[in-house]
């Protein structure tokens, strides 16, 4: 679905739609990080705060890298490929992280 939105968003023609689709991108990315969650984890977060909340105490390292895009879903900023870059360098990491720990 992401890779999608990248494809779309390379493909804007205007301002307006190129930040709409910034915006939509961003916020299903941060609500995807759900997928890195434990099986164990109790709680289920609310607002796009909890979720980048959530996913910096399990993965403090990227913790950053999802503030961009916290950001972004709610002010869209960025170049169109600056965005998609690091959406696809980010989902793929999600990727790639979910595969270890569903073989671990």
């Amino acid at each position: 679905m992401l890779q999608g939105y990248a494809a779309r968003i390379a493909g804007a023609q205007d301002q307006h739609t190129l930040r709409r689709l910034q915006k939509e991108a961003a916020r299903k990315l941060v609500w995807a990080t759900h997928v890195l969650r434990s099986v164990s984890d109790g709680y289920w977060q609310e607002t796009l705060e909890d979720y980048a909340s959530h996913f910096a105490s399990l993965c403090p390292g990227k913790a950053e890298e999802l503030a961009f895009f916290l950001e972004h879903a709610r002010n869209p900023w960025a170049p169109g490929n600056v965005f998609n870059a690091k959406l696809l360098q980010f989902t793929g990491w999600m990727q790639h992280t979910q595969r270890a720990q569903a073989c671990a």
